[in-house]
């Protein structure tokens, strides 16, 4: 994954890249100790690259898969899933040139995003929500010290 994003992020245009139901194969299992070095020094040679001319698609991502976004200059996140919302949330804050995030699904409870500085543009897209839950997300969005678009399309508030 991390060549994969390492040769996209190379490429002199915008790409899309979009992670469907990716499963990424523990090091410890298939790799050996060698593998493991090797894993960790493609992905600190990822975060020395340009990540701001991609836009990453994730739907039915994994804790491992988040952890490879850790700390990247990724400008736009696009998550299909709450449970990739939940995942993503552990590491949102590392993105330092996050300015988009668009969401979808189902969201209940409070809103517990930790946004990073820079998001400048949030779009909910065929999100059904509870009104606390939208509540909380505008209070974090309010927190920001900065101008933050807020686009809402076919959201759809749970019944009390």
């Amino acid at each position: 994954m991390c060549s994969l994003l390492i040769e996209l992020s190379s490429l002199d245009h915008f790409v899309e890249c979009e992670l469907w139901d990716v499963v990424l194969q523990p090091c410890e299992f298939s790799c050996g100790d060698d593998a493991k070095t090797h894993s960790s020094d493609l992905r600190l040679e990822m975060l020395s690259f340009d990540m701001s001319n991609m836009t990453i698609f994730v739907k039915n991502g994994s804790v491992e898969l988040f952890e490879i976004l850790r700390d990247t200059n990724i400008v736009t996140l696009n998550l299909f899933t709450a449970d990739c919302v939940s995942l993503a949330s552990k590491i949102m804050y590392t993105l330092k040139k996050l300015k988009k995030l668009i969401l979808w699904g189902t969201y209940s409870g409070r809103c517990t995003l930790q946004l990073p500085d820079t998001l400048q543009c949030i779009l909910l897209q065929e999100v059904e929500c509870s009104a606390e839950w939208l509540c909380s997300l505008l209070t974090e969005l309010s927190s920001l010290d900065h101008f933050v678009e807020c686009g809402l399309w076919d959201v759809v508030l749970q019944p009390c």
